[in-house]
């Protein structure tokens, strides 16, 4: 995952953080979004090495393939950080670019 700072409503060229996933989940069964079946998958941060400011809005990104598929979808879901495993509610929401 990268997070840029914002610019005008655009987000910087340069990512001012960075991180790997500590793990990635596949989620059991499948998910339908406008139509289409998905399959779904977590990308878990437990702990990144940084601090982001309050007030400020900042853009996330991470990649996604779609297995070389012309139908490939790929969703932005977030929700509050929770290494334990507790369940949280979950927003989902289509990429920007």
């Amino acid at each position: 995952m990268e997070i840029y700072s914002n610019a005008c409503n655009k987000p910087e060229l340069t990512p001012i953080f960075t991180a790997q996933a500590t793990r990635v989940d596949s989620l059991p069964g499948t998910l339908v979004y406008n139509g289409q079946t998905l399959r779904a998958y977590k990308l878990v941060f437990c702990d990144p090495p940084w601090t982001l400011s309050g007030g400020q809005t900042y853009w996330l990104s991470t990649g996604a393939t779609s297995g070389g598929s012309l139908s490939g979808v790929s969703l932005f879901a977030c929700n509050a950080p929770d290494c334990t495993g507790r369940r949280c509610d979950t927003r989902l929401n289509p990429g920007s670019s």
